[in-house]
């Protein structure tokens, strides 16, 4: 199996010129299986074979049985390990099977480590130009790493301590990343961590060999990443930052780095000497300098982007390396494998009519699926409308294809059927369209038939179209009777009302008045007969009477003793020209007393009897109640002050018989006035009385009254 994959990627490799010829004289030699991985030497050349025994599935394609990803590891002048992975639409696999007309997208992913060290083993590793003497690999105060190594610059270290790599390949750009942990300041000598500001540790790159530096980053001592050492002691940093522990840092490689011959260095350029012994340490782990992925890598049989495979092809993938003629130092590749789309055809009737079904079915031994959701060689449906169906047949490889019929549906004709609405007795006539071809429910054929019911009948009618599409009616044969206009023999009616009469059964009424509509308003003084003649809308008639017997005229009246009284009078309503009486405060006399609060309606209802029916009309009439005593008079004044006249105030513009007389309390007057507007100025003979208490008497007949009003009261009299 080994020997086949080699050749294949030599096969391969030839094609594009590259000079592997000797592949099957390398030496082979196992060396290892970890974590189901088989790892080959071959000669200086590392081939890494990750065996992913597994199916997978993408988007209806299947890939490869056994998935086999290269990752050659090869020793370069740049120290590096590289690798290379062919993807089609984002997977990774040796072999892809797909559907004829399938669109596939075709991408890689690769990369070369230039440097990786971790110190683990005690020593730098290869890639380093320089590193500062006296580094150790292990700080005897820091227990955070245990039983792993890492570079440390401690108390033995001198000033500009800094770690160099050798000029690498960095043209398509790439990263760096690191750990990296500062002493904590105040520690044991070995562990003193930086304090002043310009203690911090710079990442640079140089692009002349080592000549000149530029920073890419500066971890200063105060625990923040700053674009360059500032160059300045102060402020100091006498507390543990972030940077007192490990942790994990990346950053690319600026773009005025990428070059063919770029060196990179982390480097202190300050720290102090103290008691025989060099401050500020820290220290370094985990170092990697890396192309960028997506770049030098070359494609051999295509390139990448989206495509339809026509056939099935072998897709290489690779990158070079520096030599030359340059040497492969990781490859990939992937078959795409095209199977042919599954073959077969549809039956079945084609064109049918609205509401019929149809049968379609199809042949061969795949999956069917149909555009309703139906699943299966057959399909039985019933569509309203001409209808495009879609079936897909998938194989067992998941290959589908899709072919289409085309359900014509004739809607059925539009039939119409008209009847026909006769006399009983007449010949009525019946008519149908929409087709060529008519059976009626009768056995009669024809558009137009001609028919006798004794009856209403209801007809139905077949009508068949050019396409041989069916389609039914019915059509009302109605027989009208005779109408029946439906008016009473004879009514009862009071003088001077109306009498409401409604004929019916018919579209023509003509009465013996001269009124044309079914209903009309009667209203005669004598006993009157009223004709009609009704005739319906197929000139069917009848004449039907109504006799009115109207009551005489009475004579009917009500009246008041009084139109207006004061509150708390009484006066008497009557009324006349009828047997009985019904007033609205329930009296059921002809006659009543009423004493209303205030003006009121008063209603009678009068009632004769006419033949049995009751004749009643009603009468109105309006009481005006007046305050007839609103009169007020003051129990104090002073005659020689503001309110110097006593007087009553209120309604007495229309009073009769007034009198206003003072007496002191001997009984002796000494005011008198027949004036409703004159007033007592509080003198006798010319002169103020006494202050003291007085009495008044207050007489008059009210405007709407009947009864005299009178008032006696007291008076004081003040200064």
């Amino acid at each position: 199996m080994l020997d086949d994959l080699i050749s294949l990627h030599v096969f391969l490799l030839r094609k594009k010129n590259f000079f592997l010829t000797l592949a099957y004289k390398w030496k082979v030699t196992l060396t290892s299986i970890v974590d189901n991985s088989l790892f080959i030497n071959i000669s200086v050349l590392k081939f890494k074979f990750k065996i992913l025994n597994s199916v997978v599935t993408n988007g209806g394609r299947i890939l490869s049985l056994w998935l086999l990803k290269i990752l050659m590891l090869c020793t370069s002048p740049a120290f590096g390990q590289c690798w290379v992975t062919l993807y089609v639409d984002s997977v990774n696999s040796d072999t892809v099977h797909i559907c004829k007309g399938d669109t596939v997208t075709m991408n890689a992913d690769g990369q070369c480590v230039l440097i990786n060290s971790n110190f683990n083993s005690g020593t730098l590793g290869d890639g380093w130009n320089y590193c500062t003497p006296n580094f150790i690999f292990h700080a005897p105060c820091d227990t955070s790493l245990i039983e792993t190594n890492y570079l440390w610059f401690g108390e033995d270290c001198v000033p500009n301590r800094r770690l160099e790599s050798v000029d690498l390949n960095m043209t398509n750009g790439g990263q760096i990343a690191f750990s990296l942990k500062f002493g904590i300041q105040g520690d044991q000598p070995s562990c003193e961590g930086p304090d002043e500001l310009w203690d911090g540790v710079s990442v640079q790159y140089s692009t002349d060999e080592g000549i000149t530096w530029v920073d890419i980053v500066y971890f200063a001592p105060n625990g923040t990443i700053q674009p360059a050492n500032p160059n300045v002691q102060t402020p100091l940093t006498y507390w543990p930052t972030v940077f007192c522990q490990w942790d994990d840092y990346s950053f690319n490689i600026p773009t005025a780095a990428q070059t063919p011959h770029t060196r990179i260095r982390w480097i202190q350029t300050h720290c102090s000497y103290f008691n025989n012994h060099y401050d500020d340490n820290w220290g370094l782990d985990n170092v990697t300098i890396s192309n960028s992925s997506n770049t030098g890598i070359e494609w051999g049989t295509a390139s990448s982007g989206t495509f339809v495979p026509d056939s099935t092809a072998t897709y290489v993938v690779y990158i070079l390396g520096l030599g030359n003629p340059p040497d492969t130092v990781a490859i990939d590749s992937v078959t795409i494998v095209v199977h042919n789309l599954p073959g077969f055809t549809i039956n079945g009737d084609t064109t049918i009519c609205s509401g019929d079904e149809v049968n379609l079915s199809v042949s061969g031994s795949y999956e069917f699926l149909w555009s309703n959701g139906s699943i299966g060689s057959n399909l039985i449906t019933s569509p309203v409308l001409s209808t495009l169906y879609f079936v897909t047949a998938t194989d067992n490889l998941g290959c589908r294809n899709v072919k289409k019929t085309n359900i014509t549906v004739n809607q059925l004709p539009l039939v119409t059927a008209i009847g026909d609405t006769v006399c009983k007795g007449s010949d009525a006539q019946l008519t149908a369209t929409g087709g060529v071809n008519y059976l009626w429910s009768n056995s009669n054929s024809g558009a137009q038939i001609i028919v006798h019911p004794e009856s209403s009948t209801l007809y139905q009618v077949s009508v068949t179209d050019t396409n041989g599409c069916v389609n039914t009616a019915s059509a009302s044969v109605l027989i009208n009777q005779v109408p029946e206009p439906g008016l009473d023999n004879h009514f009862i009616l009071c003088f001077g009302n109306p009498l409401i009469v409604k004929a019916e059964g018919g579209v023509v009424y003509e009465w013996s008045n001269g009124l044309n509509t079914p209903q009309v308003v009667l209203k005669p003084e004598t006993n009157s007969t009223f004709f009609v003649t009704v005739t319906n809308s197929e000139g069917c008639s009848h004449t039907d009477s109504i006799v009115v017997y109207v009551s005489p005229e009475y004579v009917i009246s009500a009246i008041s003793s009084a139109d207006s009284i004061c509150a708390g009078e009484s006066l008497t309503l009557s009324a006349s020209g009828g047997d009985y009486y019904e007033w609205s405060n329930g009296k059921r006399t002809a006659e009543i007393e009423v004493e209303p609060e205030k003006s009121t309606y008063y209603s009678v209802t009068v009632s004769n009897i006419f033949s049995g029916k009751e004749c009643a009309e009603e009468r109105q009439l309006f009481v005006n109640v007046n305050d007839c005593n609103v009169v007020f008079l003051a129990n104090a004044f002073s005659p020689k002050g503001y309110n110097s006249i006593f007087k009553p105030i209120g309604q007495l513009e229309n009073v009769t018989d007034y009198s206003f007389r003072i007496f002191n309390r001997s009984g002796k007057q000494l005011f008198e006035t027949r004036d409703p507007f004159a007033g007592w100025d509080g003198r006798y003979n010319g002169e103020f009385v006494e202050n003291g208490v007085y009495v008044y008497i207050l007489r008059f007949m009210p405007e709407f009254g009947t009864k005299g009003f009178e008032k006696l009261g007291s008076l004081l009299i003040v200064e």
